[in-house]
């Protein structure tokens, strides 16, 4: 009898292992699995967040790289800057445009201005050296926004990099999806702080920058 008994426990024993989980330990099981796949999934959507944060970072500082090192290089060859106004291009000796003693459009240098000049827009006065002639020609450049391009006006930019004094090439798109553009330009007409508000293509996300800029033409105002 206790041997028939030992070999019922046995096998009843086997035949629960047999017959798989109960249902307290499927809902442990599942209650985990969901603990586990809320983690899982919460941690994905983070990785995906950062990866989209990188991503717009990333293209608005080359956006913002690529417009600041345009404009910069332009800056370099102009000698006086303004805002929402051509500044003059000719002048009387021994006034000149680039330098200007009597009352001008950045006012007298000689006394000094109080007050910085703000605009939608900025203006370069570029001279422009003619080596065959050993004069310099005076043209204007202007960077301004239309709808959501940013377009330039002045002359237009030979295959060598310099300017063309006697061809125009107005509205040339620089860039798009800018948002807002603005300048203030120094008393002195000699730098400028541009605020930029680019748009990340395809989405609403915008970013705003200040850059500031200095004429650094040979002729640029002392």
């Amino acid at each position: 009898m206790m041997r028939n008994h030992s070999f019922s426990q046995r096998h009843r024993a086997a035949l629960a292992a047999a017959a798989g989980f109960t249902i307290v330990e499927l809902l442990i099981a599942s209650s985990i699995s969901a603990v586990m796949m809320a983690i899982i999934a919460n941690l994905t959507v983070h990785q995906i967040r950062l990866g989209d944060n990188f991503y717009t970072t990333a293209t608005l500082n080359r956006r913002f790289r690529q417009l600041s090192d345009l404009l910069r290089d332009e800056f370099n060859e102009a000698c006086l800057l303004r805002a929402d106004a051509n500044p003059r291009t000719t002048a009387t000796a021994p006034d000149t445009p680039c330098n200007p003693e009597a009352a001008s459009p950045c006012g007298n240098l000689q006394t000094g201005v109080s007050t910085p000049a703000t605009g939608a827009d900025v203006r370069l006065l570029m001279p422009i050296l003619n080596p065959a002639t050993n004069t310099t020609a005076y043209q204007v450049v202007r960077y301004y926004r239309s709808g959501t391009d940013l377009l330039r006006d002045g002359p237009q930019v030979n295959n060598s990099g310099t300017l063309n004094s006697t061809t125009a090439d107005n509205g040339r798109l620089v860039m798009n999806n800018v948002a807002a553009f603005s300048t203030t330009v120094s008393p002195d007409c000699a730098w400028a702080t541009i605020n930029v508000t680019l748009t990340l293509p395809g989405t609403s996300t915008t970013q705003a920058r200040t850059l500031t800029m200095y004429s650094g033409a040979n002729l640029s105002i002392t």
